[in-house]
């Protein structure tokens, strides 16, 4: 079910919608990774390259979601404290 709401609003979830990351977020689209416990969906990193594939697929290159969400925020989950990663 998560895929296919994924596959049908990817393009105008990113492209359509006046705060991006926003949406995406509110999707699950960022940081599918991250526990429940600090705000994210709880899937696997896998969802990661499955959500960029998707997005490539549909011509959204400019939002760099995948280093936001893979690159970046794994220090935040690596290293912050429980404060940190609750943001």
């Amino acid at each position: 079910m998560w895929l296919r709401m994924l596959l049908s609003n990817v393009q105008a979830v990113v492209t359509e919608h006046p705060q991006p990351y926003k949406k995406m977020g509110e999707h699950g689209y960022v940081c599918p990774w991250v526990e429940k416990e600090y705000g994210g969906p709880g899937m696997g990193f896998e969802y990661s390259v499955i959500i960029i594939e998707e997005m490539a697929y549909a011509g959204v290159y400019g939002l760099m979601a995948g280093l936001h969400s893979d690159i970046v925020a794994p220090y935040i989950h690596s290293f912050g404290n429980k404060e940190q990663k609750k943001k």
